[in-house]
């Protein structure tokens, strides 16, 4: 069992809290501790977005989250040169896997050198072949998720990738997901592409606790990526899907129960019928659908030709 812990923004720019989570996190039985390779500069401005207008496409209402409060976000959130070599370091001095999202493939080179073997692809990216087949010749492993992702976009990426060489992370760009729209079915519906499967998890934990990572193990996902902190849920903005390390500890036992005795464990937490009804039919909710929207092409490779400065996407 492979398990990730995704520090994602919780470290809140503070290169200390970064550290310590490694060691935390290393410390609690993460296998890979990930982080993102996210840069302001990167940030898309896409006026749809600025106001909430309509889409033309499906009728749904855009997200209304403006460039500049998302610029200065992310400025705010950037970890320098200086400190990814830090994380690499930490990682490998406690006996885990540096990790990292690739959002651009203009800083694929740059993981590249700085030393990451595996690589990460975020759900929105899960449809930018062109990306994809970059990363498929400079990464030992790539790991893509398959949110807000249609069928025929995961089938051509299994095509894509060697299925020895990558992984498929079952997830629902939901945040946070509910128990009832978790679609864990969708996770014997990805072992058609013959890869490791796993589950990257977007619950409430004050609401759900672990019981959706729990199902997710229980059903056979053999990689599980969790959001993961150390500072109180309220300081973060992923901090209320995200586990301490109490309760990736905990997950490390489970993963580590047989078949049986994970059955046994639900059945005590009241959800074992729910786990035992799981549809493998896949719609794409109103709200996935308009997180999708957004989400991609909220980054892309900047690149400056004749003076002036362009945007181009992961997909072109």
């Amino acid at each position: 069992m492979k398990l990730i812990a995704e520090l994602c923004q919780n470290h809140n720019g503070n290169a200390e809290a970064l550290l310590q989570m490694v060691d935390d996190a290393a410390d609690a039985g993460a296998t890979h501790v990930k982080i993102q390779h996210i840069f302001a500069k990167n940030v898309t401005f896409r006026p749809q977005f600025e106001h909430g207008a309509i889409d033309r496409i499906s009728g749904i209402e855009f997200i209304k989250r403006p460039y500049e409060t998302e610029y200065k976000r992310m400025k705010g959130l950037e970890l320098d040169d200086t400190l990814v070599r830090l994380f690499i370091d930490r990682c490998i001095k406690n006996g885990v896997t540096p990790l990292t999202t690739c959002f651009c493939s203009q800083h694929v080179q740059y993981l590249v050198d700085v030393g990451f073997k595996e690589i990460k692809v975020a759900s929105y990216d899960c449809a930018s072949h062109s990306m994809l087949k970059i990363l498929r010749e400079e990464f030992n492993h790539v790991y893509v998720s398959t949110g807000a992702t249609f069928n025929n976009e995961i089938k051509t990426t299994a095509e894509l990738l060697s299925p020895e060489r990558s992984s498929f992370l079952h997830c629902v760009t939901r945040y946070p997901t509910p128990l009832d729209a978790l679609n864990l079915g969708r996770i014997e519906w990805l072992r058609q592409f013959a890869r490791p499967v796993g589950f990257s998890d977007h619950s409430l934990k004050s609401r759900d606790g672990l019981n959706a990572v729990k199902l997710a193990m229980t059903l056979g996902a053999e990689i599980i990526e969790v959001h993961y902190r150390i500072f109180a849920a309220d300081e973060s903005k992923d901090g209320p899907v995200s586990v301490d390390k109490e309760q990736l500890a905990q997950l490390k036992s489970f993963s580590e129960l047989n078949l049986a005795d994970k059955k046994r464990d639900l059945e005590q937490l009241g959800i074992h019928e729910f786990g035992q009804n799981i549809s493998k039919d896949f719609t794409m909710s109103e709200e996935e659908y308009k997180n999708r929207l957004y989400f991609r092409g909220r980054f892309a490779s900047l690149i400056e030709e004749d003076g002036i400065k362009r945007h181009i996407y992961n997909w072109e």
